[in-house]
């Protein structure tokens, strides 16, 4: 398994400035313990304060209603989300980080594993005092992962059919590269036939 943060900087690479940053405003959730069912609403942002959301969704436990709201905002745009599935999960306190005498505000590792269309899994961790804010963070790092990395793709396969339109083949060689790495990440072949169509 290609360590998440090498991938991440081919892609920030690709991207430059056009990087989407995930972040997380309000976030509010509840959860029925008799039905198992949670709801999750957060304001969602990217980039800056004018390029806010507001993510609402349900599910069995706050990854499931989470992963499920994200996947459902952002999917139309990022159609390779809807072919991730989640591997494993786990929430691990770092008792030895307490500031309290009980130890109960000790920093919580969350680790999620994603595996994509191609059958590769990739691990995202976040720590925080607060186990729902750890969870958040490391299902955002995941979704923010592969939707960058589905814009990485846009890019490089714009950029390689107009080398080829310009007969540089110098340039071409360089961007089937670019997109054999990327296309690990997960299938898009969906994302393939949305490009055909626009061009």
């Amino acid at each position: 398994m290609v360590p998440v943060e090498q991938i991440r900087a081919q892609i920030r690479e690709i991207l430059g400035e056009q990087y989407m940053h995930l972040m997380v405003g309000r976030f509010e959730y509840s959860e029925d313990l008799e039905t198992a069912e949670t709801r999750v609403r957060c304001d969602l942002r990217h980039k800056g304060p004018d390029e806010a959301m507001t993510i609402v969704g349900q599910g069995v436990g706050l990854l499931d209603a989470l992963f499920n709201a994200v996947k459902e905002k952002l999917a139309r745009a990022y159609p390779s989300l809807n072919s991730l599935q989640i591997e494993a999960f786990s929430v691990r306190g770092k008792m030895d980080t307490g500031k309290s005498a009980s130890g109960a505000d000790a920093l919580a590792n969350a680790v999620l594993e994603v595996r994509n269309s191609e059958g590769r899994c990739q691990a995202f961790e976040a720590e925080n005092r607060s186990v729902a804010a750890a969870t958040v963070q490391a299902t955002l790092s995941a979704c923010e992962f592969f939707v960058n990395s589905e814009r990485a793709f846009k890019r490089v396969y714009k950029l390689l059919e107009d080398a080829k339109e310009r007969r540089r083949s110098d340039l071409e060689e360089i961007y089937v590269a670019q997109l054999t790495e990327l296309v690990k990440n997960t299938s898009y072949s969906e994302v393939i036939e949305q490009l055909r169509k626009k061009i």
